[in-house]
């Protein structure tokens, strides 16, 4: 049960830190570019949908729903507007033609999240949480349609148990996450799903 609650947690972790990580550099970042070309885009208004679906160790589902996430707020750091999805403000997040990264409220800087354009091998750290790129361009067919993506392998030092695999299309963001989970037997399980079904931006 332990297990299982760890794993529970680290799922909305690793959710919420794709779904909000965002784009910037720290004083020089360049002129934003055409939202196409962006991995995050993120403006005012801008809404992701997601379906999503947490399974047990046996692959039965547990629990299903629909997930919003909307930028809904927008705060000035050193010159540059940083923005907020939903009820998060400890995250602010901003895109540039640099890749993404995210506001490091306590060393007032910000930091690398996920270089643009992608290259294979390359590492990113947030925390305990480690996200490598293990391919810079994969079709991936979620609810929403088919999308070029950024294949990203996701992990976490407090449980080596637990890997995910993100997918983040130029021009639209996240489309798709699975968490997965490795038993004893070293069988590897899938225990969380979230793909896009929608997507309105500015």
């Amino acid at each position: 049960m332990k297990a299982m609650n760890k794993l529970s947690i680290l799922v909305a972790l690793l959710a919420g830190t794709m779904i909000i990580g965002g784009c910037g550099d720290d004083d020089n970042s360049p002129a934003a570019p055409s939202s196409s070309d962006l991995l995050m885009p993120m403006a005012m208004g801008n809404t992701w949908t997601y379906a999503s679906q947490e399974y047990d160790t046996n692959a039965q589902l547990r629990d299903s729903k629909t997930v919003i996430n909307t930028v809904v707020a927008d705060t000035m750091i050193k010159g540059e507007r940083w923005y907020f999805l939903n009820n998060d403000r400890a995250t602010p997040t901003k895109t540039t033609s640099d890749g993404v990264y995210y506001w490091d409220m306590e060393a007032n800087t910000a930091r690398l999240y996920l270089a643009s354009p992608a290259m294979v091998g390359s590492s990113y750290t947030k925390g305990n949480q480690r996200y490598t790129v293990s391919a810079p361009s994969v079709s991936v067919t979620v609810p929403a349609g088919t999308f070029n993506a950024v294949q990203i392998l996701a992990t976490d030092s407090n449980i080596p148990s637990v890997s995910s695999l993100i997918w983040v299309a130029p021009g639209v963001g996240l489309v798709k996450m699975e968490v997965n989970y490795t038993l004893s037997t070293q069988a590897t399980v899938t225990v969380s799903r979230l793909e896009l079904t929608s997507h309105s931006l500015k």
